[in-house]
């Protein structure tokens, strides 16, 4: 075996869109168009298969996997629900929301789980899967989350703004760009928060919701 060559490859039955996540025993967790959550070993054999919508229908779409301490694997899907899987592949529990979820989830330092849906709003969930509250912005999200190491929770919106969010469900403050943010911010350790927007600009942002600078590729 010489660097670069295949190790092995795992089918599924349907398309893959969705990034994997990798837990501390070195399982690898994938989703699939064809609407199953797969548990791979390191070796690429399967450990399990779990159906999250209790069908072949193939809903869930962009999520990608997030692994919390315990294990959990939390992922949502377009049947508008949040999943919450045991590390045997067995449910814990279903979490729905208003519409599609087509970002993934993070979870904070508490086991707070956050995910945005194109219900326009930002959830937050405990980790017995009980809403803990609900943010509303003005436009469905397709961005993911990130959470700062003092719990504030950034993610963008198709309304145009950044959102920066306090802990318990208040908005610390909004930063509009020109257009939509799909894309996920990245929080760096100095607390600035990068993001891109829609109107072809990458932001940098303070974390007092003032703008660093702007940079257009």
């Amino acid at each position: 075996m010489t660097d670069g060559d295949l190790l092995w490859s795992f089918p599924t039955t349907g398309n893959i869109k969705s990034s994997p996540a990798i837990a501390q025993d070195g399982t690898i967790y994938i989703e699939s168009f064809d609407g199953n959550l797969y548990a791979i070993n390191p070796n690429g054999t399967q450990k399990w298969t779990s159906s999250i919508n209790g069908t072949d229908q193939g809903l869930i779409l962009g999520s990608s996997p997030i692994i919390a301490q315990d294990g959990t694997i939390y992922i949502g899907s377009t049947d508008s629900n949040v999943y919450a899987i045991n590390p045997d592949g067995s449910q814990k529990w279903t979490f729905p929301t208003g519409a599609g979820i087509m970002s993934s989830p993070a979870v904070a330092q508490d086991e707070t789980i956050y995910i945005g849906s194109t219900d326009s709003n930002v959830y937050a969930i405990n980790p017995d899967g009980s809403q803990k509250w609900a943010f509303p912005t003005g436009a469905m999200i397709l961005s993911s989350p990130a959470v700062a190491q003092d719990g504030t929770v950034y993610i963008g919106s198709h309304d145009n703004n950044l959102y920066a969010i306090n802990p318990d469900g208040s908005q610390k403050w909004a930063f509009s760009t020109g257009n939509f943010i799909i894309s996920s911010p990245a929080i760096s350790t100095d607390g600035t928060t990068y993001v891109c927007s829609g109107d072809s600009n990458v932001y940098a942002i303070n974390p007092d919701g003032t703008m660093k600078w702007a940079y257009a590729p």
